[in-house]
C-alpha cells in the first residue's frame, strides 16, 4: 500500500522531492496548475531550464507556440468582456483594445512589470469594474482629448 498524501490532500503538503535535481523544496518552488492534482514533479528551476532548453533547439516551434497562445488568450479577453467597443460598437478584433476606465493605465503597467496584460486579466477573473474594450479611436480619443467624440454632445 502506497504511503503518503492521498490526492485530495496535497494542499496540506509543504514540502515535495523534486524527481530532476532531487532537492526537497518548498511546495510553492513546483508550478501548480490544478489544486485537485498534485503539483509537478519537477521544481520550478528545473522546469524552466528545460523549456529553455527546448525554445533554443525548437525555435520555429516555440515562436509559433507564443504567437497562438497570445491570439488565444486575446480571444478569451475580448470575449470575457464583449467582442466590441463599448463607446461606438466595432466588432473587428485587430481594432479593439482594453481600456483602463480610469486612466490609471500606465500606473496599472508599473505595477504588472513585465507580466502580460491580458495573461494578468485572465488571472484576475477579467474585473469588469475597472476595464472595458474600446476600439483605437476611441481609446486615442479619450486618451487625448479626455472623452471620446462619440460621448460629445452634437452641437446644432
Amino acid at each position: 500500500m502506497r504511503k503518503g498524501p492521498k490526492p485530495t490532500d496535497w494542499t496540506k503538503v509543504k514540502f515535495r522531492l523534486c524527481t530532476k535535481c532531487g532537492k526537497r523544496l518548498g511546495i510553492k518552488q513546483f508550478y501548480w496548475f490544478d489544486k485537485t492534482k498534485p503539483p509537478c514533479s519537477w521544481c520550478i528551476s528545473c522546469e524552466k531550464k528545460r523549456v529553455l532548453k527546448w525554445r533554443a533547439k525548437n525555435k520555429d516551434k516555440a515562436t509559433q507556440y507564443r504567437h497562438t497562445s497570445y491570439q488565444r488568450v486575446c480571444k478569451e479577453v475580448f470575449e470575457a468582456y464583449g467582442n466590441k467597443c463599448q463607446c461606438c460598437g466595432e466588432s473587428r478584433p485587430e481594432f479593439l483594445v482594453i481600456d483602463h476606465k480610469y486612466n490609471d493605465g500606465a500606473k496599472h503597467r508599473r505595477q504588472l512589470k513585465a507580466r502580460n496584460f491580458y495573461h494578468w486579466l485572465r488571472q484576475n477573473n477579467y474585473p469588469k469594474d475597472r476595464f472595458q474594450i474600446l476600439c483605437w479611436n476611441c481609446n486615442m480619443a479619450k486618451s487625448i482629448y479626455g472623452k471620446c467624440p462619440h460621448k460629445r454632445k452634437k452641437k446644432c
